[in-house]
C-alpha cells in the first residue's frame, strides 16, 4: 500500500526528495554555454549578457557561501533546489486540484525528468529560477493572491523576461477576477532587482556586459538591443520554422502526448480552477508556436540545438500539470507510482554530471599550460569557462583574458585600460573583418602594440580564419604558431622547433584521454582537440617549406594526430604528402612515400575539397620524375 503523507506535508516531501536526488548528480566542473559567463557575473560584481538576470545573479551570490564545493558545484546546488522547488509546487497546485496524492508526484516526475529540464538543473543557469518563479506564480493565482502574483511576475522579469509568455496573463486573470491593483504594486517591487545593473556596471569590470549607468544603456541591455529584442541570437540564420517545431515535438513526444491525455481529462471532468488552468494551457501552446517563430537558430549545429532546448523548460512545466490529470484518470494508483519511481531512476542515470566535462578540462589546460603573462584574446562560447578559472578559481591570475567582441564597443575602452595596466589599445573600435573603416582597428594593429610585452594568443577560428586571409596584414610582421588549443603570435620563427613542438604539446596532453558525455558541448571542444591536434602539425608541415629540418618533427606531430579519434584522416595524408614533397627536393627517396600519401588522400578527401584538382597535379609532377 503507497505510503499516505498529509496534504501539508507532501510538496515539502517531494522538495527534500527531488533536492537530493538532483544535488547527488551534479559536476563539480564548469559545463558550457552561458554558465561560465553567468558563474563570472556570480563571482564578481560584474553584469551578464543581456538582459542582465539580476534577480538570478544576487541569489547566486548567496548560494556562494556554501563554504565548500567549487563554485560551479555550489550554483549548481542553487539550480537544483529552484527545480526541487518548483516541481514541489507542481504538486501543491495538483492537489488543490482535486488530484490525488500519487498522480500529483507523477506530474512533478514528468516535468523534472523532461529532455532538458534536469540538465539545467545542475549547472549555473536561469532557467530552474524561472520554473520555480513561474510556478510560485500560477500556485499564487491559483489562491487568488493578487500581491503574490504581481510579485512572481516582476521577479520573473529580473530574471528571464520569457515568464511574461504565462505569468502575463495569469496576472491579467487574477487583477481582473479580484479587481485588484495589487497586482501591478508586486510586480513593481519584484523589478527591484534591476537597480543592481547600474550598480554592477558602475565598478567597471572587465567582465561586464554593456553599460548600465545611463538609462538608455540600461533600457536597451533589459531589452536586448545588442541581440535584437526578439531575436533569440545575433545571427540572422534561421532553420525552417516546421524543422524547429518537429524537433521539439520528437524531442518532447511522450510528455507531450501524457500533457494531452490530461488537457482532454481536464476539459471533460472539469476540475476547481478549469479556468486558470486553460488560461496557462493556451498560453504555453501560443508560447511555443511564437518562440520557435522567433528563435533564429540553425538546427545543423548541435550547441544551436542545445540552446534552443533550454527554452523547452517552462512549457514542460505546464505539461507535467496536465500529466498529473492524466495520471488521476487512471483507477490503480501504483501505476503511477511505479512511473515515477521509473522517470527519476533514468532521469539520474542520464543526466548524471559528476564526471568532469570537456569543456571543463579544456578550459583547465587551455589555461594553465600559457605562457606566464600571456595576453589572451578570447570569444565565443569556449572563452567564459578560461575566464571563469581565474575569476572564480583564482587560477593563473598573469594572464590577461580579453573577450575580443568587448572591444567592438566603446564602453570596454576604459575598463580593459584600468583592469589590465600597461595593455595597450589602438584608437577606435575593433573590427573584427578588417576593412580599413575609419576609427576601426584590426587584430593585428592590436597585437603590433603589445606583442613585445606580453605573448600574445588566441582562438584559430575567431581570429585567425578571419583575418589571416588578409595576408598583407601578417606578412613580414608575425609568425602564426598552434599552441595548444590557442594560437600564438611570434615575431619571428622558433629557431629550436623540436622544442616548440614539445611546448606546444603541453594543453593537448593534458586534455587527451577525455571522454565526452554526449552533449553538444562536450562534442564541440572534442572537436577543438581534434582540429587542435591537425593544426600543430600542419603548421609543422608548412614550416617546413622555409626549414627541411622541420620535416621530421612535422612527420611525427601528424602521425600522432591520424591517431586522435575521429580524425579526418583525408588532410592528415595531404599535410604529410605537402611536407613529404618538400624532403623529395633532396632526397629522392622521399617521393615515393609523398605519392602514396597524396594517393590516400584523393581516395578520401570528398569530391568538393577544393585541393583535389592542385593535389592531381602534383601527384602527375612527382609521377613524371625519374627515380
Amino acid at each position: 500500500m503507497p505510503l499516505k503523507l498529509p496534504r501539508s506535508s507532501l510538496s515539502p516531501a517531494v522538495f527534500v526528495g527531488l533536492f537530493v536526488l538532483i544535488a547527488a548528480t551534479a559536476g563539480q566542473g564548469i559545463p558550457g554555454g552561458d554558465a561560465g559567463e553567468l558563474a563570472v557575473a556570480a563571482c564578481t560584481r560584474s553584469v551578464a549578457h543581456a538582459p542582465g538576470y539580476p534577480l538570478w545573479t544576487l541569489l547566486s551570490k548567496v548560494a556562494l557561501l556554501v563554504p565548500f564545493g567549487t563554485p560551479t558545484w555550489r550554483l549548481g546546488l542553487a539550480s537544483a533546489a529552484a527545480t526541487a522547488g518548483a516541481a514541489a509546487l507542481v504538486v501543491a497546485i495538483l492537489r488543490r486540484a482535486g488530484v490525488n496524492s500519487a498522480a500529483a508526484v507523477f506530474g512533478a516526475a514528468v516535468f523534472v525528468c523532461a529532455a532538458p529540464v534536469w540538465q539545467f538543473a545542475t549547472t549555473p543557469e536561469v532557467f530552474a529560477l524561472n520554473s520555480l518563479l513561474v510556478a510560485a506564480g500560477l500556485y499564487a493565482a491559483q489562491r487568488m493572491w493578487p500581491l503574490l502574483v504581481g510579485l512572481a511576475l516582476g521577479l520573473g522579469l529580473a530574471n528571464h523576461l520569457t515568464c511574461l509568455a504565462l505569468l502575463g496573463p495569469v496576472a491579467l486573470y487574477v487583477m481582473i477576477a479580484k479587481r485588484s491593483p495589487l497586482v501591478v504594486l508586486g510586480a513593481v517591487l519584484g523589478l527591484v532587482p534591476y537597480l543592481y545593473l547600474p550598480w554592477a556596471s558602475a565598478a567597471g569590470s572587465p567582465y561586464s556586459w554593456g553599460d548600465q549607468t545611463t538609462l538608455a544603456g540600461l533600457v536597451d541591455h533589459v531589452l536586448r538591443r545588442d541581440y535584437g529584442t526578439f531575436q533569440l541570437m545575433q545571427s540572422g540564420n534561421a532553420s525552417p520554422y516546421v524543422d524547429k517545431l518537429l524537433l521539439y515535438a520528437r524531442s518532447e513526444i511522450v510528455p507531450l502526448v501524457v500533457g494531452l491525455i490530461g488537457a482532454v481529462v481536464v476539459a471533460r471532468r472539469r476540475p476547481p480552477h478549469t479556468l486558470l488552468l486553460t488560461i496557462v494551457g493556451a498560453f504555453a501552446l501560443a508560447y511555443v508556436l511564437l518562440f520557435h517563430a522567433a528563435a533564429n537558430v540553425t538546427l545543423d549545429m548541435a550547441t544551436h540545438r542545445e540552446v534552443l532546448s533550454r527554452f523547452w523548460i517552462m512549457p514542460a512545466l505546464v505539461i507535467g500539470l496536465f500529466a498529473g490529470f492524466a495520471a488521476a484518470w487512471v483507477p490503480n494508483r501504483l501505476i503511477p507510482v511505479a512511473l515515477t519511481s521509473a522517470l527519476l531512476i533514468l532521469g539520474a542515470r542520464a543526466n548524471d554530471r559528476r564526471e568532469e566535462s570537456l569543456v571543463a578540462r579544456y578550459a583547465r589546460a587551455a589555461l594553465t599550460t600559457m605562457p606566464p603573462n600571456a595576453l589572451a584574446l578570447v570569444r565565443g562560447d569556449l572563452s567564459f569557462p578560461l575566464i571563469y578559472l581565474q575569476a572564480c578559481e583564482g587560477q593563473r591570475p598573469d594572464v590577461w583574458i580579453l573577450n575580443r567582441p568587448f572591444l567592438e564597443f566603446p564602453w570596454s575602452r576604459s575598463r580593459y585600460l584600468a583592469a589590465f595596466p600597461g595593455l595597450e589599445l589602438p584608437e577606435g573600435l575593433y573590427d573584427p573583418f578588417p576593412t580599413g573603416f575609419p576609427g576601426t582597428y584590426a587584430l593585428t594593429d592590436l597585437m603590433q602594440l603589445n606583442i613585445d610585452r606580453r605573448p600574445i594568443l588566441f582562438q584559430y577560428f575567431d581570429a585567425m580564419l578571419l583575418e589571416y586571409k588578409q595576408v598583407a596584414q601578417w606578412a613580414g610582421r608575425f609568425e602564426i604558431l598552434p599552441v595548444g588549443f590557442l594560437m600564438q603570435a611570434f615575431r619571428t620563427s622558433p629557431r629550436d622547433w623540436p622544442a616548440y613542438a614539445t611546448i606546444s604539446r603541453g594543453a593537448l596532453d593534458l586534455y587527451a584521454g577525455a571522454k565526452a558525455r554526449g552533449d553538444a558541448w562536450d562534442d564541440l571542444v572534442q572537436q577543438e582537440y581534434v582540429d587542435a591536434e591537425f593544426l600543430r602539425g600542419a603548421y609543422l608541415a608548412v614550416a617546413a617549406h622555409a626549414d627541411p629540418q622541420v620535416i621530421p618533427v612535422a612527420l611525427l606531430a601528424l602521425d600522432e594526430a591520424k591517431n586522435v579519434p575521429d580524425q579526418r584522416l583525408d588532410r592528415i595524408f595531404k599535410v604529410r604528402g605537402w611536407a613529404l614533397a618538400v624532403a623529395a627536393q633532396t632526397d629522392p627517396g622521399a617521393r615515393a612515400e609523398a605519392l602514396a600519401n597524396w594517393r590516400e588522400y584523393l581516395r578520401l578527401a570528398p569530391p568538393t575539397d577544393e585541393e583535389r584538382a592542385r593535389i592531381e597535379a602534383s601527384v602527375a609532377m612527382l609521377e613524371g620524375l625519374k627515380p
